[in-house]
């Protein structure tokens, strides 16, 4: 391709800004890459920066540092329980979860505490876990007259989660909010980040290996050369009407994930020659948007977005 064609040139392209994409995109700059960051909402955070604040990461340092034990098979037992109720089953080999849905949570458990210790150690992230005991004597008020005793940890009190408190990991006293933190690494980097620029193609070369991005900003068409890697973290469709009615089944009541949440990879992966994955459910099957298309130099994550 003609160099002189592209508005952006850099070893890897990260599409989105939430802590997944800054995560990828930190560490590219750190192993000596060249990074550009595109957003298509006005503001850096995507729904990280909409959530409460915290990354719940299993078996993490601080967790480690208070001499807390979350040991491997109990944790993935707990998050197969609280992730797919529907499927959960104790005793079959895989909890009951189709085989690729079990492999994710396993690598999460596997590599979510590693990633927190690589961004630490790089300066990029300061956090502590969240071990406060909720107090039984200071009622938390939610409204309409409804109070509860105490704020629970995400299923507590199922037998399966052996560490109710710890997991939460929060900014250090006195630092500032994950997503500041990551933000602030990640121009002290060099990264550049592009706010209201939407990835609508993935441009790829004759072996269909990913070369760079078509973008819309807002009138315009632009065009960024990637000469390493594109990586997508850039939320999923939960915003995005058809795309739910057509592979969320049930009622959907909302979604803590921005309106910029419109399933932009979907399409874009499909193109690239990503196919679907199809989930077994006692009705029958449903699609599952989490596109992969297996080509050199392209990393996808396409989930619903829902957080859990």
């Amino acid at each position: 391709m003609n160099d002189d064609i592209f508005d952006y040139d850099a070893d890897v392209l990260v599409v989105g800004t939430g802590g997944a994409a800054f995560a990828a995109a930190i560490t590219a700059a750190v192993e000596g890459s060249s990074v550009v960051m595109f957003e298509r909402n006005e503001g850096v955070g995507g729904t990280t920066a909409l959530s409460g604040g915290t990354a719940w990461i299993p078996d993490n340092p601080a967790l480690r540092a208070q001499g807390k034990d979350d040991a491997r098979d109990d944790a993935i037992r707990y998050m197969c329980r609280m992730s797919y109720p529907q499927w959960y089953c104790a005793s079959h080999p895989t909890l009951g979860l189709p085989t690729d849905a079990y492999e994710l949570i396993e690598a999460f458990y596997d590599n979510a505490s590693r990633a927190v210790e690589y961004l630490t150690g790089v300066g990029a992230l300061d956090v502590i876990a969240d071990d406060a005991v909720p107090d039984p004597t200071r009622p938390i008020d939610l409204g309409f007259g409804i109070e509860l005793p105490e704020m629970p940890d995400y299923g507590a009190d199922l037998p399966e989660n052996k560490v109710p408190n710890g997991r939460h990991c929060r900014p250090s006293p006195g630092t500032p909010l994950i997503i500041e933190q990551l933000e602030r690494a990640a121009r002290e980097r060099g990264i550049d980040i592009a706010l209201e620029h939407r990835a609508v193609k993935l441009l790829q070369n004759d072996d269909r290996a990913a070369v760079g991005l078509e973008l819309r900003y807002r009138h315009l068409t632009v065009l960024a050369r990637a000469r390493k890697a594109v990586v997508f973290a850039s939320g999923g469709f939960a915003h995005n009407a058809e795309l739910v009615r057509r592979h969320l089944p049930g009622r959907v009541y909302g979604s803590c994930s921005t309106s910029g949440a419109q399933g932009d990879f979907v399409s874009i992966g499909i193109e690239a020659g990503a196919s679907w994955a199809t989930w077994p459910t006692r009705g029958g099957s449903r699609s599952r948007s989490r596109p992969h298309c297996g080509r050199p130099h392209h990393r996808g994550c396409g989930s619903h977005g829902a957080t859990r």
